[in-house]
């Protein structure tokens, strides 16, 4: 406890933090994506195309969501 209190008062102000949340999401549904498609063709053994179909769809969403939270994309 003690150290959530220290990380969440090293941030300046509650966009920075907010910010940081949510990278952190984006980064953890990407890395579950390339996981999923990991174990589709490793663990399933199914066909190259089928995990490379779904980490197309999914990974592009992902990305696309990872992008549009980002501090640094200008919202017009």
């Amino acid at each position: 406890m003690l150290a959530t209190i220290i990380i969440v008062a090293a941030f300046n102000n509650a966009t920075q933090l907010t910010n940081a949340y949510g990278f952190a999401v984006a980064t953890v549904m990407f890395t579950t994506t390339v996981l999923i498609a990991l174990q589709m063709r490793y663990v399933k053994h199914l066909p190259i195309i089928l995990p490379i179909m779904f980490l197309g769809f999914f990974g592009f969403l992902d990305g696309e969501r990872r992008v549009r939270r980002s501090p640094c994309v200008r919202q017009h």
